[in-house]
């Protein structure tokens, strides 16, 4: 019953597809429609109406952010997410900050962590009051054992997102930093 659902449902959906490519929208419905789809759990839907989309604008940095997105956060598909993220950072990094973040993200899942840390920095150059992204460093240069800068990165984190103080306290407590 459920493959029976599974099988209507992307029937439908690609029935959607292929009116809204035939009616020639723009990048902006492919968007809303993965977004939608997203909403709506279903992911893998998404990811077909994204790759359809940048199949007719190749060169939207929107659509590739958002593709990257879902493969890395929603489905698992994380070498495809970081050459989607490569592609925004080397066509509009300065534009996408969070691209840097997220790529970040997928390295530090890796162990790449001096490449993550790089993403992190290059992120917080762009963008420097994402509180979570100095908490995201701090648990990098933890990791390879760079305790002080760990330190100055969760007093960083404490000072633009206060929202974050539980995580930071327990972060510092667990790893004895004070």
């Amino acid at each position: 019953m459920k493959r029976i659902l599974i099988y209507i449902v992307f029937i439908i959906c690609f029935v959607i597809i292929n009116d809204l490519v035939v009616a020639g929208e723009s990048e902006v419905k492919y968007l809303k429609y993965a977004d939608h789809m997203l909403k709506e759990k279903q992911p893998q839907v998404a990811e077909i109406m994204l790759n359809k989309g940048i199949q007719k604008h190749p060169n939207s940095i929107q659509l590739i952010y958002l593709r990257a997105k879902v493969r890395g956060d929603y489905l698992g598909k994380e070498i495809p997410a970081l050459y989607d993220y490569s592609m925004v950072i080397k066509h509009a990094g300065k534009s996408y900050p969070k691209a840097y973040w997220r790529r970040g993200d997928i390295l530090l899942r890796a162990g790449k962590l001096m490449s993550a840390i790089k993403d992190y920095t290059a992120c917080l150059k762009l963008k420097p009051t994402y509180g979570k992204v100095y908490l995201k460093r701090a648990k990098a240069f933890l990791m390879a054992g760079n305790r002080e800068m760990a330190k100055k990165d969760l007093m960083r984190c404490k000072k633009y997102s206060p929202d974050y103080t539980h995580e930071v306290n327990s972060l510092i407590q667990k790893n004895n930093l004070w």
